[in-house]
């Protein structure tokens, strides 16, 4: 079927016409879409979103232009749209970032500092080899080349990780400090 009848039939309501025409189309605009993109759950939203707007707006198509102008268009507005939120959405996590280190005063500071100590005595109440990884593994080593160091399994490595932040865990949260939660996330983003 040729796409000005398949467009006659949607203008109708016709599922199948605009069935046929998401088949023959959504590939070509999702190769479209990623070159704004490059990321494929954005781009398959974006033909969805493009589609989903041609559906709605199907009685506005002139059968007689080319539909992959109509539907570039269509895309190229969201796109602009998503593009547009995206920037919006990053600056104001930029604002929040700065507005936060802005308010970070000298007693967060001198509490920070207190804890970080607090950690360090911690981390040196460890049997010696979970100390020893968990020291490593704070210099940016991974698991494995921790392994191959200390002449352990990868496996071993990662019991000694876990058995490290349980008891790390027990002890700060037993002892109630501040931002101990805080603390309790860095060690477990740092440690994995």
């Amino acid at each position: 079927m040729e796409d000005r009848q398949l467009i006659i039939s949607l203008k109708k309501g016709n599922r199948e016409a605009f069935n046929l025409l998401f088949e023959k189309y959504s590939p070509k605009l999702h190769f479209f879409t990623l070159k704004s993109f490059q990321n494929k759950v954005d781009a398959e939203e974006i033909v969805q979103n493009t589609f989903l707007k041609i559906w709605e707006t199907s009685y506005k198509i002139d059968e007689n232009q080319h539909f992959t102008t109509y539907l570039i268009t269509i895309a190229k507005h969201i796109i602009y749209d998503c593009l547009r939120h995206k920037l919006v959405e990053r600056k104001y996590n930029q604002y929040i970032l700065q507005s936060s280190d802005e308010s970070y005063s000298i007693e967060n500071d001198f509490v920070l500092k207190n804890l970080k100590e607090y950690l360090a005595i911690s981390i040196g109440r460890l049997p010696t080899q979970q100390k020893e990884i968990i020291l490593l593994k704070s210099k940016g080593y991974n698991n494995k080349e921790i392994a191959k160091q200390l002449k352990l399994s990868k496996r071993t490595v990662e019991t000694h990780i876990n058995r490290a932040l349980k008891f790390l865990r027990s002890h700060l949260i037993n002892k109630k400090e501040i931002f101990t939660i805080v603390i309790i996330n860095i060690l477990s983003r740092l440690l994995y």
